[in-house]
């Protein structure tokens, strides 16, 4: 589980997606799906001893959107993803503008 004063992320692995809670309230998830034989955009082959994940979609609550918390849900899903030895494939186009954006989650993403 991570959390800052603003959200509790955790992985609900049953539903493929990490969900973000505050106050005991679902307020966002991000879905994901393990690929197989996978390349990257590039046609590199990522280090097959790692699972490829696909962050495919990143949903806020209409309250919360456009407030800057996407960012938020988006990093602790890499840091888990990292923890977990995941290589991501960034679907979800917050995922590709976060990772653009931090370069250093640059070793857990088969984007270049």
């Amino acid at each position: 589980m991570t959390g800052t004063a603003f959200a509790e992320v955790t992985d609900n692995a049953d539903h493929d997606r990490f969900e973000w809670w505050r106050g005991g309230e679902l307020v966002g998830i991000l879905g994901y799906f393990e690929n197989e034989d996978i390349e990257s955009e590039e046609g590199v082959v990522p280090d097959w001893d790692r699972v490829t994940v696909s962050f495919l979609h990143t949903i806020v609550a209409d309250e919360y959107c456009g407030l800057g918390f996407e960012p938020v849900l988006v990093a602790a899903a890499l840091e888990r993803a990292r923890s977990y030895r995941w290589l991501v494939r960034p679907v979800c186009t917050h995922v590709r503008r976060y990772l653009a954006e931090h370069a250093e989650f640059g070793d857990v993403s088969t984007a270049a």
